[in-house]
């Protein structure tokens, strides 16, 4: 493949990535509003945060890489926008908590087909050691996407509110349920694209011909468990902490500082877009460069002192006197987090075979959604329910609390990590 090709496929990709986290994500942005026309509690916001769309994930995403170590992995993503635009837009109908966690299961099972087929493609179109960036770039899709469901939510759901809600199929439907539906058809509109394009020929290498049986990638992840073990659980306390974080900030500046949907929403959308494209991009070539001279791991080096960045501001930014000093510790936040998923997973690829990478990506995947975004929205509310005495401005002591011992474990694990990886021949 060119050299064009190769980043045109991961622009693809990323804008893949970035459509995946505005569906995602506009549940965080209309948390507010759906647990007002609902009567939802902070618990089961939680679990359709995290808990309900995490678990499905996790458990499908090893299939799903499966499929896409054996077959053509454009058509797999192409088949997974398609599926979780589709469950995005039933949200805009759903009168209840059941429906809503139905939305989200739909969503969870397209979304599991993207990053292990992503990982094995880009692995196959650049070398180890030129691998970061395109990674780190893809990852940016997470940041953008973010910037896209908050931005264009937050417009959107104001424009339809001013409008007193609107009307479809004989039923009034408030604003945040025009949110989800019009998101979903835009998924729906660009899903076809992914089934002509022609998918990277696969790199093979000598071992790489022999026929893979199922429980070889995970003789692998044993054999090599000195990295894999503080890798996989580093990379799950990352997601715990950054999911306290992520998944509340919408209320919490609601709450605690008295924002808007709109207020809040225009704020987190503009830090995703500065600071988490600016981090990812950054982080991804100060990785590479340190690796290009000679720095032994430095990616897992990268993002475990990145964490130690985002740590701090993951206590500060929650305490902060004002809206303005809160949103700006959340920038610094999201800048840190672009030195940790891209060089994370980039790291796995350069010590994984080519063969096994779909599917040890989904298995490090697999830890990140149960630790992170299956345990972290949800303990988040559970602290803040039973410790702090549940909702309102006590929402901001639960986020810290989760935020500030996950940050710093997870910073110890991948420096473990960092010291015992082997890299493979390029």
């Amino acid at each position: 493949m060119s050299a064009r090709a190769a980043w045109g496929l991961v622009l693809i990709l990323a804008f893949c990535n970035a459509l995946s986290f505005v569906d995602r994500q506009l549940i965080v942005l209309l948390t507010e509003p759906i647990r007002k026309d609902l009567g939802l509690s902070d618990t089961q916001l939680g679990l359709l945060q995290g808990t309900v769309f995490a678990f499905t994930y996790a458990f499908l995403a090893i299939p799903c890489a499966t499929l896409s170590d054996r077959t053509v992995r454009t058509r797999v993503v192409g088949a997974g926008v398609l599926l979780w635009s589709v469950m995005t837009g039933f949200a805009g109908f759903a009168r209840n908590f059941t429906m809503l966690a139905i939305s989200r299961f739909g969503i969870a099972v397209g979304e599991a087909t993207l990053n292990p087929a992503t990982f094995s493609m880009l692995s196959d179109v650049f070398p180890p050691k030129k691998l970061a960036l395109p990674l780190s770039l893809y990852a940016a899709g997470t940041v953008t996407g973010s910037a896209m469901a908050f931005l264009g939510g937050a417009a959107l759901y104001k424009y339809v509110q001013e409008m007193g809600g609107f009307t479809l199929f004989g039923h009034q439907h408030p604003a945040w349920q025009a949110v989800f539906l019009a998101v979903g058809l835009l998924g729906v509109a660009v899903a076809p694209i992914l089934f002509f394009i022609r998918e990277p020929a696969r790199r093979i290498v000598a071992q790489d011909k022999e026929k893979v049986d199922f429980a070889e990638p995970f003789r692998f992840i044993w054999q090599e468990r000195a990295t894999t073990i503080p890798l996989f659980l580093g990379f799950g306390f990352n997601g715990m902490a950054a999911n306290a974080i992520n998944s509340w900030i919408s209320s919490m500046l609601q709450r605690t500082h008295g924002f808007t949907v709109t207020e809040a929403g225009t704020a987190i959308g503009l830090v995703y877009l500065i600071s988490g494209v600016s981090g990812n991009a950054f982080f991804g070539w100060l990785s590479d460069a340190l690796e290009q001279r000679g720095v032994n791991s430095a990616k897992l080096r990268v993002a475990a002192a990145s964490l130690v960045l985002g740590s701090c501001a993951n206590i500060y930014g929650p305490l902060s006197p004002t809206g303005t000093t809160a949103v700006g510790a959340f920038a610094v936040t999201i800048f840190a987090a672009g030195g940790v998923a891209g060089t994370i997973s980039a790291a796995l690829q350069t010590m994984t075979p080519n063969r096994l990478r779909a599917t040890v990506s989904a298995t490090y995947l697999f830890c990140f959604n149960i630790i992170g975004l299956g345990l972290g929205p949800v303990t988040v509310a559970l602290v803040s329910d039973h410790i702090y005495g549940g909702g309102g401005t006590n929402l901001r002591y639960a986020i810290v609390t989760v935020a500030g011992l996950a940050g710093p474990l997870a910073a110890v694990l991948l420096y473990i990590a960092s010291r015992r990886i082997k890299v493979l021949a390029s």
